[in-house]
Protein backbone atom coordinates (compact mmCIF):
# COMPACT_ATOMS: atom_id res chain seq x y z
CA UNK A 1 0.00 0.00 0.00
CA UNK A 2 2.81 1.92 0.67
CA UNK A 3 4.48 1.72 -2.83
CA UNK A 4 8.11 0.78 -0.73
CA UNK A 5 9.89 -2.38 -2.02
CA UNK A 6 8.32 -5.89 -1.21
CA UNK A 7 11.05 -6.91 1.05
CA UNK A 8 8.90 -9.63 3.23
CA UNK A 9 5.49 -11.22 3.34
CA UNK A 10 2.63 -10.25 5.47
CA UNK A 11 0.06 -12.79 6.36
CA UNK A 12 -3.32 -11.79 6.11
CA UNK A 13 -5.17 -12.22 8.40
CA UNK A 14 -1.67 -12.25 10.68
CA UNK A 15 -0.31 -15.79 11.64
CA UNK A 16 -0.97 -15.70 14.83
CA UNK A 17 -5.27 -15.92 14.18
CA UNK A 18 -4.34 -19.22 12.72
CA UNK A 19 -3.83 -22.17 16.10
CA UNK A 20 -0.58 -23.97 16.53
CA UNK A 21 -0.69 -27.88 16.39
CA UNK A 22 -0.27 -28.02 19.72
CA UNK A 23 -3.28 -25.80 20.58
CA UNK A 24 -5.91 -27.87 18.71
CA UNK A 25 -7.98 -30.72 20.39
CA UNK A 26 -7.91 -32.53 17.06
CA UNK A 27 -3.93 -31.77 16.38
CA UNK A 28 -4.52 -30.75 12.58
CA UNK A 29 -2.59 -28.30 11.19
CA UNK A 30 -4.61 -24.44 10.80
CA UNK A 31 -0.87 -22.86 9.52
CA UNK A 32 -1.31 -24.40 6.07
CA UNK A 33 -0.80 -22.17 2.77
CA UNK A 34 -1.83 -19.23 5.01
CA UNK A 35 -2.52 -16.48 2.63
CA UNK A 36 0.14 -14.06 2.36
CA UNK A 37 1.11 -10.24 0.53
CA UNK A 38 4.04 -8.29 -0.67
CA UNK A 39 4.99 -6.08 2.16
CA UNK A 40 7.65 -3.75 3.26
CA UNK A 41 9.64 -4.51 6.42
CA UNK A 42 8.62 -1.67 8.46
CA UNK A 43 4.48 -2.13 8.11
CA UNK A 44 4.98 -5.72 8.42
CA UNK A 45 5.88 -5.30 11.99
CA UNK A 46 5.17 -2.21 13.08
CA UNK A 47 1.43 -3.31 13.78
CA UNK A 48 2.71 -6.87 15.36
CA UNK A 49 1.23 -5.48 19.28
CA UNK A 50 -1.96 -4.64 17.04
CA UNK A 51 -2.88 -7.99 15.59
CA UNK A 52 -2.00 -9.81 19.09
CA UNK A 53 -4.61 -6.99 20.92
CA UNK A 54 -6.92 -7.92 18.44
CA UNK A 55 -6.16 -11.95 18.40
CA UNK A 56 -7.24 -12.35 21.49
CA UNK A 57 -10.31 -9.91 21.08
CA UNK A 58 -11.60 -12.23 18.45
CA UNK A 59 -10.64 -15.57 20.29
CA UNK A 60 -13.39 -14.46 23.35
CA UNK A 61 -16.24 -13.88 20.95
CA UNK A 62 -19.31 -16.67 22.30
CA UNK A 63 -20.11 -17.93 19.27
CA UNK A 64 -16.59 -19.23 18.02
CA UNK A 65 -16.83 -22.89 16.89
CA UNK A 66 -14.69 -25.60 19.22
CA UNK A 67 -11.73 -25.38 17.50
CA UNK A 68 -11.62 -21.51 18.72
CA UNK A 69 -12.95 -21.53 21.83
CA UNK A 70 -10.16 -24.08 22.98
CA UNK A 71 -7.18 -23.23 21.08
CA UNK A 72 -7.79 -19.45 22.12
CA UNK A 73 -8.42 -20.59 25.67
CA UNK A 74 -4.94 -22.16 25.46
CA UNK A 75 -3.45 -19.04 23.90
CA UNK A 76 -4.67 -16.55 26.33
CA UNK A 77 -3.71 -18.70 29.53
CA UNK A 78 -0.53 -19.30 28.24
CA UNK A 79 0.26 -15.66 26.87
CA UNK A 80 -1.18 -14.00 30.43
CA UNK A 81 1.56 -16.32 32.46
CA UNK A 82 4.32 -14.76 30.18
CA UNK A 83 3.43 -11.48 30.03
CA UNK A 84 0.65 -10.44 33.05
CA UNK A 85 -0.50 -7.16 31.61
CA UNK A 86 -1.91 -8.67 28.92
CA UNK A 87 -4.89 -9.28 31.24
CA UNK A 88 -5.96 -5.80 30.41
CA UNK A 89 -7.18 -6.82 26.85
CA UNK A 90 -9.88 -7.53 29.15
CA UNK A 91 -11.00 -3.86 29.68
CA UNK A 92 -13.77 -3.39 32.41
CA UNK A 93 -15.68 -6.14 31.90
CA UNK A 94 -19.01 -6.89 32.51
CA UNK A 95 -22.12 -9.07 32.94
CA UNK A 96 -24.09 -9.39 30.15
CA UNK A 97 -27.08 -11.86 29.02
CA UNK A 98 -26.55 -12.63 25.08
CA UNK A 99 -28.92 -15.48 23.52
CA UNK A 100 -30.57 -15.64 26.91
CA UNK A 101 -27.44 -16.72 28.51
CA UNK A 102 -25.03 -15.22 30.89
CA UNK A 103 -21.73 -14.34 30.21
CA UNK A 104 -19.15 -11.52 30.28
CA UNK A 105 -18.33 -8.61 27.94
CA UNK A 106 -15.35 -6.00 27.72
CA UNK A 107 -14.91 -3.34 25.97
CA UNK A 108 -12.54 -2.79 22.78
CA UNK A 109 -10.83 -0.25 21.23
CA UNK A 110 -11.90 0.47 18.64
CA UNK A 111 -9.34 2.35 17.10
CA UNK A 112 -7.06 -0.35 17.42
CA UNK A 113 -9.46 -2.78 15.64
CA UNK A 114 -10.01 -0.89 13.35
CA UNK A 115 -6.89 -0.14 11.49
CA UNK A 116 -6.11 -3.95 11.78
CA UNK A 117 -9.60 -4.81 9.81
CA UNK A 118 -8.53 -2.32 7.24
CA UNK A 119 -5.34 -4.32 6.93
CA UNK A 120 -6.40 -7.37 6.61
CA UNK A 121 -9.24 -6.08 4.04
CA UNK A 122 -6.83 -4.67 1.42
CA UNK A 123 -4.20 -6.99 1.94
CA UNK A 124 -7.42 -9.92 0.84
CA UNK A 125 -8.43 -7.57 -1.70
CA UNK A 126 -5.01 -7.20 -3.64
CA UNK A 127 -4.74 -11.26 -3.33
CA UNK A 128 -8.16 -11.49 -4.43
CA UNK A 129 -7.86 -9.33 -7.49
CA UNK A 130 -4.17 -8.87 -8.24
CA UNK A 131 -3.98 -4.89 -7.82
CA UNK A 132 -4.76 -2.78 -4.54
CA UNK A 133 -7.75 -0.78 -3.14
CA UNK A 134 -7.22 2.44 -2.54
CA UNK A 135 -10.86 3.83 -1.83
CA UNK A 136 -12.52 4.51 1.11
CA UNK A 137 -13.64 1.27 3.44
CA UNK A 138 -16.68 0.49 5.30
CA UNK A 139 -16.14 -1.72 8.38
CA UNK A 140 -19.13 -3.52 10.05
CA UNK A 141 -19.38 -5.95 13.21
CA UNK A 142 -21.95 -8.31 13.51
CA UNK A 143 -20.09 -9.70 16.22
CA UNK A 144 -20.35 -7.01 18.31
CA UNK A 145 -22.58 -4.94 20.59
CA UNK A 146 -22.61 -1.11 21.19
CA UNK A 147 -23.43 -1.28 24.96
CA UNK A 148 -22.46 2.92 25.75
CA UNK A 149 -23.44 5.02 23.19
CA UNK A 150 -27.46 6.53 23.50
CA UNK A 151 -28.29 5.13 20.26
CA UNK A 152 -27.20 1.41 21.12
CA UNK A 153 -30.53 0.06 20.46
CA UNK A 154 -30.80 1.49 17.33
CA UNK A 155 -27.43 0.50 16.07
CA UNK A 156 -27.42 -3.22 17.48
CA UNK A 157 -31.14 -3.87 15.97
CA UNK A 158 -29.68 -2.32 12.66
CA UNK A 159 -26.40 -4.73 12.68
CA UNK A 160 -29.06 -7.67 13.62
CA UNK A 161 -30.80 -6.53 10.54
CA UNK A 162 -27.61 -6.54 8.36
CA UNK A 163 -26.76 -9.82 9.55
CA UNK A 164 -29.99 -11.01 8.51
CA UNK A 165 -30.31 -9.76 5.08
CA UNK A 166 -26.62 -10.54 4.22
CA UNK A 167 -26.91 -13.95 4.71
CA UNK A 168 -28.86 -14.60 1.67
CA UNK A 169 -26.73 -12.90 -0.52
CA UNK A 170 -23.69 -14.51 1.02
CA UNK A 171 -25.44 -18.58 1.29
CA UNK A 172 -24.31 -19.38 -1.81
CA UNK A 173 -20.95 -17.31 -1.90
CA UNK A 174 -17.37 -19.60 -2.21
CA UNK A 175 -15.53 -19.67 0.81
CA UNK A 176 -11.88 -18.87 0.30
CA UNK A 177 -9.12 -19.87 2.47
CA UNK A 178 -7.11 -23.23 3.54
CA UNK A 179 -7.52 -23.25 6.94
CA UNK A 180 -11.75 -22.89 7.27
CA UNK A 181 -11.88 -24.05 10.87
CA UNK A 182 -10.23 -20.91 11.84
CA UNK A 183 -10.70 -18.44 9.08
CA UNK A 184 -12.19 -17.94 5.73
CA UNK A 185 -14.07 -15.00 3.50
CA UNK A 186 -16.44 -14.44 1.18
CA UNK A 187 -16.90 -11.71 -1.70
CA UNK A 188 -20.06 -10.80 -3.00
CA UNK A 189 -19.74 -8.65 -6.23
CA UNK A 190 -23.02 -5.54 -6.70
CA UNK A 191 -23.26 -5.80 -10.51
CA UNK A 192 -25.48 -2.61 -10.54
CA UNK A 193 -22.38 -0.40 -8.95
CA UNK A 194 -19.31 -2.35 -8.98
CA UNK A 195 -19.26 -1.63 -4.76
CA UNK A 196 -17.92 -5.15 -3.48
CA UNK A 197 -18.91 -6.96 0.04
CA UNK A 198 -15.91 -8.82 1.86
CA UNK A 199 -16.83 -10.71 4.53
CA UNK A 200 -14.59 -11.87 6.46
CA UNK A 201 -15.57 -14.97 9.59
CA UNK A 202 -12.96 -16.32 12.61
CA UNK A 203 -13.92 -19.92 13.94
CA UNK A 204 -17.46 -19.36 12.54
CA UNK A 205 -18.89 -16.79 15.06
CA UNK A 206 -16.68 -13.31 14.83
CA UNK A 207 -17.83 -11.83 11.62
CA UNK A 208 -16.63 -8.52 10.14
CA UNK A 209 -18.02 -6.91 6.83
CA UNK A 210 -15.96 -4.73 5.16
CA UNK A 211 -17.78 -2.76 1.96
CA UNK A 212 -15.72 -1.42 -0.37
CA UNK A 213 -17.41 1.44 -1.26
CA UNK A 214 -15.48 2.90 -4.81
CA UNK A 215 -16.01 0.98 -7.90
CA UNK A 216 -12.31 -0.25 -8.70
CA UNK A 217 -12.82 -4.13 -9.77
CA UNK A 218 -14.41 -5.86 -12.15
CA UNK A 219 -15.79 -9.25 -11.47
CA UNK A 220 -12.84 -12.17 -11.20
CA UNK A 221 -13.40 -14.74 -13.91
CA UNK A 222 -11.81 -17.24 -11.90
CA UNK A 223 -12.98 -16.97 -8.40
Amino acid sequence: MCDRPATSREHVPPRCFFPKVGDTRSGKDLRRNLISVPSCDEHNSAKSKDDEYLCFVVAFHFENNPTGAHSSAVKFLRAVKERQSLIHILKNPFSVIVNGQPTIGFHVDRRRVDRVFDHIARGLTFRHYGHKYTGKLKLLYPAMFDVTSAQRGEVNATSRQWLAESKAALAKADRHGENQDAFFYQVVDNSNDGRLLFRLTFFDGFIVDCLLTEAQFAIRSDA
